[in-house]
Parts: C-alpha cells; sequence; structure tokens
C-alpha cells in the first residue's frame, strides 16, 4: 500500500447514466477514478471526498500556525485550544496512516 495520496485536486464528476458519481483526479472526466459512490448520498459523499486533499492541507498549515501561537503566549492558549489541537492532529495521522 502506498503511503502516498492521488495528488489533489480531486474532481466530482457525475451523476453517471447509473445514478453513480466518481471523484477523479482530472475535471471533466477521463483521469483516475479516487472514489465511485452510490445511493442517496452519493452526490455528497463525493463532494466530501473530492476536498479531502484541500482539507488535509488546510488542517496541517492551521495546526502549524495554532501550535506555534499557542507555544509563544503559553498563558492565553486555554485548554480548549490544546484539545482542538490534539483532536486536528489525530484527524492527520489518521488521513495518513497506511
Amino acid at each position: 500500500m502506498s503511503k502516498e495520496h492521488t495528488p489533489g485536486p480531486w474532481f466530482v464528476v457525475g451523476p453517471h447514466p447509473s445514478g453513480d458519481w466518481t471523484v477523479q483526479d482530472k475535471a471533466g472526466g477521463g483521469g483516475q477514478c479516487i472514489a465511485q459512490r452510490y445511493g442517496d448520498s452519493s452526490n455528497a459523499n463525493a463532494r466530501l471526498i473530492a476536498a479531502a486533499p484541500e482539507l488535509l492541507s488546510e488542517l496541517q498549515r492551521m495546526v502549524e500556525h495554532f501550535e506555534a501561537f499557542a507555544k509563544d503566549h503559553s498563558e492565553e492558549a486555554s485548554s480548549e485550544t490544546w484539545a482542538a489541537l490534539y483532536c486536528a492532529k489525530r484527524a492527520i495521522a489518521k488521513a495518513e496512516a497506511t
């Protein structure tokens, strides 16, 4: 299993005649299929999957920024700030797990 995900951006393509939606690495179709979704929530699920690379990248950037701020301003950082950082790091680890 590869540690690296397919680079974004990812795009939602569909609905297809079968009613399913796909997430691909090229706009308009013709790219590598990242995921294929069926059912009532298929469009919403496909959009969430397509946003994953950007969400991960921005979460990593936010963690770096807020962790540096919290360390530099430890008297101002609340326990909620540290809890949010901890949870964000766990989410990043989950996305990067192999």
